[in-house]
């Protein structure tokens, strides 16, 4: 779930193979943008509990 306040961008996946074994694929995708300090915090988080 998406909420509102959160940032997405949309991006085409194109997945091929170079060997035929998988059929050409496209698809449209969601990318959820994170901040850097919400990584760093996310980060400090993981390691206190450590």
């Amino acid at each position: 779930m998406i909420k509102d306040r959160d940032r997405v961008k949309a991006y085409l996946l194109l997945a091929t193979s170079c060997d035929d074994t998988l059929c050409t694929t496209a698809q449209f995708i969601l990318v959820r943008v994170v901040y850097n300090s919400t990584l760093k915090w996310r980060y400090v988080q993981i390691t206190a509990s450590l």
